[in-house]
């Protein structure tokens, strides 16, 4: 079972950043399989691949924005994070 989670709080600071990053996408989108229609399949090809691309960099459940012990740290047992030298 698949589990999406959704945000509770909305900042408009990010929905307006959505909708600059978005916004500029969808007419030219629509524009290419309007003059040709035989593109939409490789639209939702490249689509399907970014989004299993996606799930599989997120596969630990882990976003790489948060600040959570490394991997070794953890093996380790000690809390600390690793420091490449």
């Amino acid at each position: 079972m698949l589990a999406v989670r959704l945000s509770s709080q909305f900042d408009w600071r990010y929905d307006l950043w959505l909708a600059i990053r978005f916004l500029p996408f969808a007419p030219w989108a629509g524009f290419v399989v309007d003059r040709r229609p035989t593109t939409l399949p490789y639209l939702m090809g490249v689509h399907f691949a970014l989004d299993a691309l996606h799930a599989a960099t997120r596969a630990d459940g882990l976003d790489r924005q948060t600040t959570v012990p490394s991997r070794l740290s953890q093996a380790r047992g000690d809390g600390r994070r690793s420091s490449a030298r």
